[in-house]
C-alpha cells in the first residue's frame, strides 16, 4: 500500500512539471470555423483521435495498473496519461503522453504535453529508453466562431529529461530531428489538423481528408 501511494506521489510530481519550450520544433496551424471552447472540447476526447489521426491508430487511457494516478483524473486534467498505439493490434510502436500544463485565458488556451516511453520508435542512441518530446497545443480565439489551432513539438531539453542521457546521444537526436523527423512531424501535424478542421466543421457529414496509414514510408 505504501509503495502504491509513493508511486502516485512520484507520478504527480513528474506530471506537474513545466518544460522549457524547444528552440527547434515542428509546427503547423489551421483556422477552424468553430468556437474556441468547441475546438478545445473536441481535442480533449481520446475517442476523437481515431477520426483524425493519420499516424497513430488510436489513443487510450494508460492502464491503471501502470498509471494509477489516472484513476482520480479526467482525460482533460493535468497529470492524466494516455497511450498512443501506432497500429490497430497494439503491437509494435506505442508511446505515452502526459498533460503537464494547461492555461486558459480570455482569448487563448494552451496545453503542454510530455511524450515519452517510446517503444520500437527509434531504437538508436538510447532514444526508446530516454527520448522525450514536448508537444504543445495552442488555441487562439479569432472570433465567436473562429479559432486558430497550432500543434508544435520538439525535444525536451537535455537537462529536463527524466532519464539522464549523454551529450553525444542528445546531439544525435537533435540532428535526426533537424534533418529527418522535423519534416515528417510537420507533415503529420498538417494532415491531422486538416482532418480536425474538417470534422469539427462538417459534423455528421465528415469525410476524412487524409486517411490513416500503417505504412511508415508514407511519413518519411
Amino acid at each position: 500500500m505504501i509503495k502504491y501511494i509513493l508511486l502516485i506521489i512520484l507520478s504527480f510530481s513528474i506530471a506537474a512539471s513545466e518544460y522549457t519550450r524547444p528552440s527547434d520544433y515542428a509546427e503547423f496551424t489551421v483556422v477552424i470555423d468553430a468556437s474556441i471552447d468547441d475546438v478545445w472540447a473536441y481535442n480533449s476526447k481520446n475517442e476523437n483521435a481515431r477520426k483524425w489521426s493519420t499516424y497513430f491508430y488510436k489513443i487510450v487511457s494508460c492502464p491503471i495498473s501502470e498509471c494509477p494516478w489516472n484513476a482520480n483524473l479526467k482525460q482533460s486534467d493535468i497529470g492524466f496519461t494516455r497511450r498512443c498505439f501506432r497500429r490497430a493490434d497494439e503491437k509494435g510502436t506505442f508511446w505515452d503522453e502526459t498533460t503537464t500544463k494547461i492555461e486558459k485565458n480570455k482569448d487563448q488556451y494552451y496545453k503542454q504535453i510530455r511524450a515519452y516511453n517510446f517503444n520500437e520508435f527509434m531504437d538508436i542512441f538510447n532514444y526508446n529508453e530516454k527520448g522525450e518530446f514536448l508537444v504543445e497545443q495552442i488555441y487562439k480565439k479569432l472570433g465567436e466562431n473562429k479559432t486558430s489551432l497550432t500543434f508544435r513539438s520538439g525535444y525536451i531539453e537535455r537537462d529536463e529529461l527524466e532519464k539522464e542521457t549523454s551529450s553525444f546521444n542528445y546531439f544525435m537526436w537533435k540532428q535526426i530531428f533537424r534533418f529527418i523527423t522535423k519534416r515528417s512531424v510537420t507533415n503529420t501535424f498538417k494532415w491531422n489538423l486538416q482532418n480536425i478542421k474538417a470534422h469539427i466543421e462538417q459534423g455528421s457529414n465528415y469525410k476524412q481528408v487524409h486517411p490513416y496509414s500503417d505504412d511508415d514510408s508514407d511519413f518519411y
